[in-house]
């Protein structure tokens, strides 16, 4: 074989392992960015998840926030108007304070007892 055709053959082996090589890398690639592009998509689906019972939470804190002030606002009104607190002993049995108050009350009782 002649200097030149080793060289061609070399030069040609050395070409198909390249391209081999080339094309596993490019597998690798392919599989790394289909690897990071799940990754961030569960990454990003938690995050919205975790964000929307996070809200749901807050709403509902909200909500029952303000169904205790409700209630709050009801045993003020009853304190301070006269003709409730004259019309009877029941007016600030548990049984009529609001639902928020009543079961808050029931708690502490049993907490106390």
């Amino acid at each position: 074989m002649s200097h030149s055709r080793l060289l061609d053959a070399c030069k040609s082996k050395h070409k198909d392992d390249m391209d081999a090589l080339e094309g596993k890398c490019n597998d690798q690639i392919r599989k790394l960015k289909f690897a990071f592009a799940t990754e961030r998509a569960l990454l990003t689906s938690a995050a919205s998840n975790a964000d929307t019972q996070a809200r749901k939470t807050i709403e509902n804190l909200e909500r029952e926030r303000d169904e205790l002030f409700n209630s709050l606002r009801e045993v003020q009104r009853r304190l301070s108007d006269p003709n409730e607190l004259i019309s009877g002993q029941d007016n600030l049995d548990n049984r009529n304070l609001p639902g928020h108050l009543e079961s808050f009350v029931q708690d502490r009782s049993a907490h106390t007892a």
